[in-house]
């Protein structure tokens, strides 16, 4: 999981490669020749950009804008000596980006290399103020995230521990304010959460599970540096600049804004926001169980069952069935029926052997 460090890290490369993109196109040129005019702010000046160049210098110019703005909202609790070194370097790159002024030297490596130390002087600055020491996350969802899956109790992240979720004042005003498409799930966790105020003192945190809370955020301090390129009447700006302003109340803790939204998810990719989607709900349990009633049986007390008719080419068909023919227990004190005797196979009946004819019949004569 990246933190706004890291954010800004990957933002500090962007801003680095299009300024190594901008002196490829960029030179210096000797403008005072003159022996006799001494120039106080130096004899050289940056060459003017064609037009390929200048898209570049735009593009650069407003990234790097965003960027130190962001910066500058980060940072307002560094000490002066500090403010007055990040002002200086602030200074140095804009003036390379811009291509104002004159120079003392012909020399566009030692000026682009100049800017370069300036950034890397900025990241240190603030990396140094937000590093993530904290065990526990600060979750910001929106009003989508609570609506998609309001069984916040169960909650479940992959690279989260712990986490306390840290309800905004105008995600709040949505619940109460704005009726969505599931209004059943919006009045479940809005039901929720006022479930949990009376468990405690919910601006201070009321524990949902063993390990995991959910507070207010109540009033944010606002700063003399706002967001420029958001728009603070706008609801998914308020929410990107209140992700910010957790940002920096909590500097060593890790802030992840939650929403499953398309549009907020756009902003807070553009702005630098570290955010995920929720977890999706947990499927509930089917448990199979016999009815309270049983069914009617509206069968002829005479009538017989149809008989279960096994379809050819069964796979019963070749199947050998087993059958188990029960013991004969017989109970003590009565006899066991005798079984009856088979019938004795009669003898064979003697056979007569027949005399043999002695007499002879002699013919008449």
């Amino acid at each position: 999981m990246q933190s706004v460090i890291q954010y800004i890290t990957a933002e500090v490369l962007h801003v680095k490669k299009l300024l190594n993109n901008l002196m490829e196109y960029s030179d210096i040129i000797r403008w005072n020749y003159s022996k006799i005019i001494m120039s106080g702010a130096g004899d050289y000046e940056w060459a003017e950009l064609n037009d390929n160049g200048r898209k570049i210098q735009e593009q650069l110019l407003n990234d790097y804008k965003c960027f130190i703005n962001l910066f500058r909202f980060l940072s307002t609790g560094l000490p002066d000596r500090q403010q007055n070194v990040l002002d200086t370097s602030v200074q140095k790159v804009f003036n390379i980006i811009e291509q104002n002024g004159f120079l003392f030297k012909m020399n566009k490596e030692e000026e682009f290399n100049s800017a370069m130390k300036a950034i890397d002087l900025q990241l240190r600055l603030i990396a140094a103020s937000y590093e993530v020491t904290d065990e526990y996350c600060l979750l910001i969802p929106d009003s989508s995230a609570l609506v998609a899956n309001p069984e916040i109790e169960k909650w479940n992240f992959e690279e989260i521990d712990r986490f306390k979720i840290v309800l905004l004042p105008i995600v709040a005003n949505e619940l109460n304010k704005v009726t969505t498409k599931n209004e059943q799930m919006q009045n479940k966790i809005k039901s929720k959460i006022l479930d949990y105020a009376k468990l405690g003192n919910i601006f201070e945190g009321v524990k949902i599970n063993k390990q995991n809370i959910i507070k207010f955020a109540g009033n944010l301090q606002k700063t003399e540096y706002p967001l420029a390129w958001l728009d603070i009447n706008n609801n998914y700006d308020q929410v990107i600049v209140s992700y910010f302003e957790m940002v920096r109340a909590n500097p060593h803790t890790q802030v992840i804004l939650i929403t499953g939204n398309p549009i907020l998810q756009a902003k807070a990719l553009l702005a630098n926001v570290v955010h995920i989607e929720p977890p999706a709900p947990t499927p509930a349990l089917i448990i199979d169980r016999k009815p309270d009633v049983e069914p009617l049986n509206t069968m002829p007390a005479n009538s017989k069952p149809a008989t279960k008719v096994i379809p050819k080419n069964s796979e019963l068909d070749n199947k050998p069935v087993k059958v188990t023919v029960p013991p004969i227990i017989n109970p003590t004190g009565i006899r066991p029926t005798p079984k009856p005797k088979a019938p004795k196979p009669k003898p064979p009946k003697p056979r007569i052997k027949s005399k043999p004819i002695l007499d002879i019949i002699k013919p008449k004569g």
